[in-house]
C-alpha cells in the first residue's frame, strides 16, 4: 500500500487489514521514507498474509511448558509432526477469526514415520521443511494447513520477460530480534541439568544446551511487550560452558612402580614420576566427573600453556 502522509505512524506488528483476499497484517516493522519536497512521510506499507507472522516465532517441541528446545528431532509420521505445529500455535493464543487452526493431509501423501531435525527453526520453516520431506506442498487457507498437491485450473508456464515482469523472494527470517533465547555450549553438561519431561525423552531428542537461569526463559528487548512484537531469534554461546580457572600450587612429584608383562612371561618393572598439584580455590568432588568423561586440566599460562592433561 502506497501513501503519504504529514505526520509519521507507527503501524505496529500485527496491525491487520481484512478484505476480499483475506486476512493480512503487518508482519515486519515498517519505516517511512522522509520527502524532502513536502516534508511529508512516503509509505510503502507491506502486509503479508496472517499466516506469515509465524516466521517470528520459534519452533519448539513442548511449547506449553517452560521448557525452550530450540534444536530437537522426532521420528513419526507426518501428522504428528504437525500437530506439533498446532500446539505452538495454540501456546502462542493464535486463530484464524477466532478459529482454532488445523491440518488437512491429502490422500497422495504418505503419512510414514521419518526423521525431521529442527535447528532453530521458525514455525513457517517447519511447515515447509515437512512438506519437503514428504515430498509434497504445503499452503494455508483460512484456517486450515494443507499438506499435498497444490493443484488447481490448467498448467501455465511462468516465463521472466514473457509472462512475469519480476521474480523476487522474501526471507522467512528477519534480520532483527526483539526477544532472544540464548544458549551456552553442549559441553560439560551434566544428564540431570534441567530435568525434562519424560515425554520428550521417549519421544522426542532434546539437544541439551547451557540456558539462561531458571525463570528467565528468555531476554526482551523492552517491557510488557505483546505476542505480535516478539519477533524470536536465537543465539548459541558454544565457547561459553561450565568451567573454572584455577592457579595450581605445591605441585610434588610422588614416584610410581609399574609392572609390565613382557612377551616372554618374564616382567619388568619401570618407575615414573607423578606430579601432584593444589587448587586451594576448589572443594573437588566425584560428582563432578561426566559419566564417560575424563577429567581434563589445560593449561593457560607458564612453562606449559597451551597443553592438555587427562587425570
Amino acid at each position: 500500500m502506497k501513501f503519504s502522509l504529514e505526520n509519521p505512524i507507527y503501524f505496529k506488528l500485527g496491525t491487520y487489514v481484512e478484505c476480499d483476499f483475506g486476512l493480512f497484517e503487518v508482519c515486519d516493522l515498517q519505516s517511512p521514507t522522509f520527502n524532502t519536497d513536502n516534508a511529508g512521510y512516503d509509505y510503502e506499507l507491506r502486509l503479508d498474509a496472517h499466516y506469515w507472522k509465524w516466521k517470528n516465532k520459534i519452533f519448539k517441541y513442548t511449547p506449553e511448558t517452560s521448557g525452550q528446545e530450540a534444536s530437537w528431532s522426532l521420528t513419526a509420521p507426518l501428522n504428528v509432526q504437525a500437530s506439533i505445529v498446532l500446539r505452538n500455535l495454540k501456546a502462542l493464543g493464535y486463530t484464524y477469526k477466532g478459529q482454532d487452526f488445523d491440518f488437512s493431509i491429502d490422500s497422495t501423501v504418505e503419512n510414514k514415520s521419518l526423521l525431521m531435525t529442527y535447528d532453530n527453526t521458525n514455525i513457517l520453516d517447519a511447515c515447509f521443511e515437512m512438506a519437503k520431506k514428504w515430498d509434497c506442498e504445503c499452503w494455508m487457507t483460512d484456517n486450515i494447513i494443507h499438506f499435498g498437491k497444490c493443484e488447481f485450473g490448467d498448467y501455465v508456464n511462468m516465463e521472466i520477460a514473457k509472462n512475469v515482469g519480476e521474480m523476487s523472494r522474501s526471507e522467512s527470517q528477519s534480520t532483527y530480534a526483539t526477544r532472544i533465547y540464548t544458549f551456552g555450549s553442549t559441553r560439560n553438561i551434566p544428564a540431570n541439568y534441567r530435568p525434562v519431561d519424560e515425554a520428550v525423552v521417549v519421544n522426542g531428542v532434546v539437544q541439551k544446551r547451557l540456558m539462561l537461569p531458571e525463570g528467565t526463559p528468555y531476554i526482551d528487548a523492552y517491557p510488557k511487550m505483546s505476542t505480535e512484537e516478539a519477533i524470536e531469534q536465537v543465539v548459541i554461546f558454544d565457547e561459553v560452558y561450565p568451567r573454572r580457572v584455577g592457579t595450581m600450587s605445591d605441585i610434588t612429584t610422588k614416584e610410581y612402580t609399574e609392572t609390565i608383562e613382557n612377551a616372554d612371561g618374564t616382567t619388568t618393572e619401570k618407575k615414573w614420576d607423578a606430579y601432584r598439584f593444589k587448587d586451594t580455590g576448589i572443594t573437588f568432588s566425584k560428582d563432578y566427573i561426566l559419566p564417560g568423561e575424563e577429567l581434563t586440566i589445560i593449561f593457560q599460562s607458564g612453562k606449559l600453556n597451551g597443553m592438555v592433561v587427562s587425570l
